[in-house]
């Protein structure tokens, strides 16, 4: 069950070394419930990196902006990003850099607008547009021209047979 796929995520990260900052657990008494978990990894990389439906954070330090980047990077699904900086050169730099659907700056990732494009770029997108672009994606656009009165004009160039 998805309960039993986080405390096994956590023990293969820790068994490959992740140091784990905050154990998840069953907490006593009924339902199906998890506690928040947080690991800490000396690097995320693409082969340990698998989406955990349930609390479960990981996190590792990085050296600079760069590093960030490249640590944000070392993942299959691409969903949304965040980026914590003073620097506008940094923030600039991360939001060349990163590959993420969705990338937020100076907060967190919950809580997508749906009045903005969404949608990831790797496995957690269904490559398709949600939010605002949706509405394109739903809609097949048509063009028309109507002319009124009596004469229609004629573009330049072209010439018409007498009307009858």
């Amino acid at each position: 069950d998805a309960r039993e796929a986080v405390f096994r995520f956590q023990q293969e990260a820790a068994d490959r070394g992740a140091r784990v900052l905050l154990e998840s657990r069953a907490p006593a008494g009924d339902g199906w419930f998890a506690t928040p978990g947080v690991l800490q990894v000396d690097a995320f990389e693409v082969a340990t990196d698998h989406e955990v439906f349930g609390p479960m954070a990981q996190v590792a330090v990085v050296r600079d902006i760069d590093d960030a980047i490249v640590q944000a990077n070392a993942t299959e699904f691409g969903l949304a990003a965040s980026v914590f900086a003073r620097s506008e050169d940094s923030v600039r730099r991360a939001m060349a850099g990163l590959r993420a659907g969705c990338i937020n700056v100076n907060c967190g990732t919950a809580g997508a607008s749906g009045k903005l494009p969404f949608g990831g770029l790797g496995r957690s997108g269904n490559l398709r547009p949600a939010g605002a672009a949706m509405i394109d994606a739903c809609a097949l656009p048509v063009a028309s021209m109507v002319e009124s009165g009596d004469a229609a004009t004629i573009p330049p160039g072209m010439t018409a047979p007498e009307r009858v």
